[in-house]
């Protein structure tokens, strides 16, 4: 409904930015290079969703 109103744009490019920043920037980044060096890590990242809440591979991981 508020889409012909000029404050309408902030209302996309707000939510747009923000999981920019959390997917690119801060967020998944710096949490992956935090967590990389853990025994299993590199193993759960194959089978998980970087961020959408997607159902788990089911795929046994291969051992590197």
């Amino acid at each position: 409904m508020s889409a012909g109103h000029p404050l309408a744009l902030p209302g996309v490019v707000g939510p747009l930015l923000m999981t920019y920043l959390l997917v690119s920037v801060t967020g998944k980044e710096l949490t992956e290079r935090a967590m990389s060096g853990r025994a299993g890590y590199a193993a759960y990242v194959r089978r998980t969703s970087g961020f959408l809440p997607l159902p788990p591979d089911s795929r046994p991981a291969r051992a590197t």
